[in-house]
């Protein structure tokens, strides 16, 4: 996600409220038998939004044929996507 991303989504879930009157239900990502929630909250749901984009960046960086020089670049842009670091990486 590139930097115009983030800003854009920032600076339209801070101008909405953070307490709405539509219940979202949240089933637990890591406790199958846990009891799902219900929460009206939009904070909430951009935490959990992040989250799902983070675990889909790092399955991509993941899945990439890293045995190349372009696969080793496309996987630490996937990488980076997920976490963002100011650490630059050059390969040689």
């Amino acid at each position: 996600m590139d930097v115009r991303v983030r800003r854009s989504m920032k600076s339209k879930t801070n101008s909405c409220p953070r307490q709405i009157r539509l219940p979202v239900t949240y089933a637990p990502a890591f406790d199958s038998s846990a009891t799902p929630i219900s929460l009206n909250n939009l904070v909430f749901e951009r935490a959990a939004l992040l989250f799902n984009l983070a675990a889909l960046y790092s399955q991509l960086a993941a899945a990439e044929d890293r045995s190349s020089v372009e696969g080793i670049k496309r996987a630490a842009s996937n990488y980076q996507v997920c976490y963002p670091c100011p650490l630059s990486i050059t390969l040689v």
